[in-house]
């Protein structure tokens, strides 16, 4: 497992510790999916469409976390992506496995209300000036350039300055 993520988690890994969120990509251990691992672990584990149906994962942060905020949490891939029953689109891959790790930190998708029809659906999502959308957008956000799929933009990195900010706020370092 470590082997296999370890490549598409580097990028966004240095991104997060440069915005004053410390993480480090760790060994290896047994996941319970029933319960949150350690205090400060994002477990990484693959289950057949946790879902429900194929092609979608799942960040979850622990629920009831101490004093508040967010110490940790499960990340369930869909093994379909592996074994060639789920085709995907190699930024769509890379990106979705940023993002969820990404819910178990606190963070949701960052959906708007761009056509101003009530709901915010989805893909409608705030964008660079460039047009690139946040990778928690849902679905499919983020960068589709090999050079840069799998890696944060400013607005995902905003988002994790605000939840540090909260955190700080509350005392927790």
């Amino acid at each position: 497992m470590k082997t296999r993520y370890t490549p598409y988690l580097t990028a966004a890994v240095s991104q997060i510790n440069a915005a004053r969120v410390h993480l480090k990509i760790g060994g290896v251990e047994t996941v319970d999916p029933s319960k949150c691992g350690p205090v400060g672990h994002i477990q990484i584990m693959e289950m057949y469409r946790p879902m429900g149906r194929g092609g979608y994962s799942q960040g979850m942060p622990c629920p009831n976390p101490p004093k508040g905020v967010g110490a940790g949490g499960i990340v369930a891939i869909d093994s379909e992506y592996w074994d060639g029953t789920w085709p995907m689109q190699t930024y769509k891959l890379r990106n979705t496995i940023v993002h969820e790790p990404l819910h178990a930190l606190g963070l949701d998708h960052p959906n708007v209300d761009l056509n101003k029809d009530g709901k915010a659906a989805d893909y409608e999502c705030v964008a660079t000036a460039y047009g690139n959308t946040p990778i928690m957008c849902s679905p499919n956000g983020g960068y589709k350039t090999a050079a840069s799929m799998g890696k944060l933009v400013g607005h995902d990195i905003d988002g994790l300055k605000a939840l540090l900010a909260n955190a700080r706020a509350q005392g927790i370092e």
